[in-house]
């Protein structure tokens, strides 16, 4: 029965997503740990790692896996990256 009928309207839901903009690229491991440590500070954040990279098991220069960052969370990842950074020296 269409949606007329029952007298019920159909809504679509359109989510909006903040744009994100790459934060570093970096090999797997390395991105992975830096994603939990800015999730751990609740920023917004995902991976993206190139398809033949992963298949070949490139994981530097253009085959790193790019650390992508919620634009408006991006001054407060570079800080974190760059806190985390300066504990390591």
């Amino acid at each position: 029965m269409p949606a007329s009928a029952t007298g019920a309207t159909r809504r679509h839901t359109i989510a909006v997503v903040d744009p994100y903009v790459v934060l570093t690229a970096r090999p797997s491991i390395q991105a992975h740990l830096i994603m939990g440590a800015l999730q751990a500070e609740g920023l917004r954040v995902r991976l993206d790692r190139d398809g033949l990279g992963s298949v070949y098991g490139l994981d530097s220069g253009k085959f790193a896996t790019k650390v992508l960052v919620a634009a408006d969370d991006f001054d407060a990842a570079r800080a974190l990256l760059t806190e985390i950074e300066s504990a390591r020296s």
